[in-house]
């Protein structure tokens, strides 16, 4: 599958994933979707990514993943209680990878990462 191939199923994931998201009245915003080289490797070396982008390109630097940030009250909430599971387990039912699942080399979890593919 070409990357463009990847752009437009992941495009048509991220529109059955927000139209989810709002039957289940959870509301977001979206945080980070195009990630340049030179961040992708600030992120790794800050243990807030498995990829260094050097060696390894993230799918943030090829346009197929984006970080969601969960609104409630009116705020970004990074709880993965707060719809996180509901939202990555149906990224996953797609065909997708959801970070949540992904231990980081900082020790957290990836909750807000939906991606192409791991």
């Amino acid at each position: 599958m070409t990357n463009t191939e990847k752009r437009i199923l992941f495009l048509q994931w991220a529109a059955e994933l927000t139209i989810f998201a709002k039957d289940q009245e959870i509301d977001f915003i979206v945080t980070c979707f195009k990630r340049e080289d030179e961040q992708q490797h600030a992120n790794f070396k800050a243990g807030l990514s498995q990829i260094d982008g050097i060696t390894e390109r993230g799918n943030h630097q090829d346009w197929l993943a984006w970080d969601l940030g969960i609104i409630r009250h009116g705020l970004v909430t990074w709880n993965p209680d707060h719809g996180y599971k509901i939202l990555g387990a149906k990224w996953e039912s797609l065909g997708g990878y959801w970070g949540g699942k992904t231990v980081l080399r900082s020790g957290g979890r990836d909750y807000c990462h939906f991606g192409f593919d791991k």
